[in-house]
């Protein structure tokens, strides 16, 4: 990208983009991809301590960063156009659009598509707690339950008591390897029970965990 396109971009974005066109056009861009590589490397690093410094004033903010730094760990979730719609302590809900990347036979959703929706909401979670560079999360194994179509928009929800949590959180700060399961359900526009997808992941790495969340 050459700065005539980073400007035509940013003047599409009106007021902010003319704000933001301002403090760039005197920087080179090998400066501005320094400071965009190291943006990234942050995200993906620590994405969690990211959150923590912006999550006060935009939540919504703070679950699109969540949501890059899954895609950036996953690439193939890229262009599925995964959205975290809602995080909180004890529940992570993802959209799924109804797009031609997602499709199957019919224009159903693809199974394949739905697991790694699923798979995106846990670990979305996952990462307000757990520092990505300190563990390697792995799905071993699923179990899927198809209750209806899988046509439309998508929601999936992934639901977990604040007791488990830590539960989960303490045996990460003692054993090296940990089995648990993720249970996820994935509903219609409409609210209809679409699927239900059980996930069974190995743990592995004795976590140094960071500060808990302040409340």
């Amino acid at each position: 990208m050459n700065k005539s396109s980073l400007r035509k971009m940013l003047s599409s974005s009106k007021g902010l983009g003319v704000s933001l066109w301002s403090q760039v056009q005197n920087r080179s861009i090998e400066d501005l991809w320094r400071d965009v590589k190291g943006g990234l490397k942050s995200i993906i690093d620590e994405p969690r301590t990211v959150v923590l410094k912006i999550e006060e004033k935009s939540p919504w903010l703070s679950r699109q960063i969540l949501g890059v730094a899954s895609n950036i760990m996953e690439p193939f979730t890229i262009g599925m156009g995964l959205n975290v719609t809602q995080l909180a302590e004890d529940h992570c809900e993802v959209v799924l659009p109804d797009i031609w990347r997602n499709h199957g036979n019919g224009r159903q959703i693809h199974p394949g598509a739905l697991v790694a929706l699923c798979e995106f909401a846990v670990k979305s979670y996952w990462n307000q707690y757990l520092h990505s560079n300190q563990t390697n999360i792995i799905l071993e194994e699923f179990h899927f339950q198809r209750i209806s179509k899988p046509q439309g928009l998508l929601k999936a929800k992934y639901r977990l008591t604040i007791g488990d949590r830590e539960w989960l959180l303490l045996r990460l700060r003692s054993e090296e390897t940990v089995t648990f399961t993720s249970s996820v359900s994935v509903y219609s526009e409409e609210g209809l029970l679409v699927a239900e997808i059980d996930l069974h992941w190995r743990y592995k790495g004795q976590l140094e965990l960071p500060p808990a969340r302040q409340n």
